[in-house]
């Protein structure tokens, strides 16, 4: 059976012009409905330990964590496996946060930008390593929902840069820490500002 998933990265309220070529719609009613029901059904309902974390993927016949990896297709730069399918990854969801915080300032209602700073929130205070300061996030290290705890060391940014302005006012500590442990961790060379991408998030 082909498997079903909704990404929630993948979510997007544009905030931009329209091209000139195209026809003007509104899809706020729809953002609306993703939303709703990712905030009853999205956020985290698995192991011991209940949070606002999101899941990264749903099976959109349960509405819940996949039970098995999505099957991925091999391709140029296209990895099959080392995906986040059972977690959190709020570096991923970039878009769909902002999306949220968006949502709320059109419709005047805050329970969406609240669930995107809840989420936020908890994760800066409790997925955080305390050893590097890095966050459970990135291209290849999340948050397992299951386990409760980080899922794959190597800390790694590319393309996008995280909300660091959205999450300095949840928790500007735990930012400075986690921006320090950048510079710690990734900038090998202080003098040149060599730049590895890559990092260990736990030493």
């Amino acid at each position: 059976m082909k498997r079903s998933l909704l990404i929630t990265a993948a979510v997007v309220l544009s905030v931009g012009p329209l091209a000139a070529a195209e026809t003007p719609r509104d899809y706020t009613a729809l953002v609306i409905r993703f939303a709703r029901t990712f905030m009853d059904k999205g956020t985290d309902r698995y192991g011991p330990v209940h949070s606002p974390l999101w899941a990264a993927a749903l099976d959109l016949n349960t509405l819940s964590l996949p039970t098995d990896s999505p099957k991925i297709p091999a391709g140029p730069r296209i990895r099959e496996g080392d995906r986040c399918w059972k977690g959190c990854n709020p570096y991923l969801d970039t878009e769909t946060i902002r999306a949220f915080y968006e949502l709320s300032r059109r419709t005047g209602d805050m329970q969406y930008r609240q669930a995107a700073e809840r989420y936020l929130s908890y994760f800066l205070e409790h997925c955080q390593s305390p050893t590097t300061g890095l966050l459970a996030w990135g291209e290849h290290t999340f948050w397992n929902l299951a386990f409760d705890a980080v899922d794959r060391d190597i800390h790694e940014f590319l393309v996008w840069l995280p909300l660091w302005p959205e999450m300095w006012e949840l928790n500007a500590p735990a930012v400075r820490r986690a921006i320090e442990g950048i510079y710690a961790h990734h900038v090998f060379d202080k003098k040149t500002g060599l730049f590895d991408r890559h990092a260990s998030y736990s030493s």
